[in-house]
């Protein structure tokens, strides 16, 4: 995941963060990496809603049925 102010050019200059997500498929773990970078108004804690989709199972994440689990982020890897 990519962000910055948003606003202006300060990421020319280094003002952006990146937050890494990976998939381990053989042991089915899903990790979200340590944020790199920073910048004026970043948010530091947030939340994420990870979806688990299997073939024939999941609607998507405004479904009752939806295999959804949030996790709070503060920066460091989960």
């Amino acid at each position: 995941m990519y962000e910055d102010e948003n606003t202006n050019y300060n990421y020319e200059k280094g003002a952006f963060s990146t937050i890494d997500f990976t998939y381990n498929g053989t042991n089915k773990i899903f990790s979200i990496g340590n944020r790199k970078g920073n910048f004026k108004g970043i948010v530091k804690e947030r939340s994420f809603n990870i979806v688990y989709i299997q073939p024939g199972k999941s609607n998507g994440i405004d479904s009752v049925s939806a295999n959804v689990r949030s996790i709070h982020y503060n920066g460091n890897e989960i």
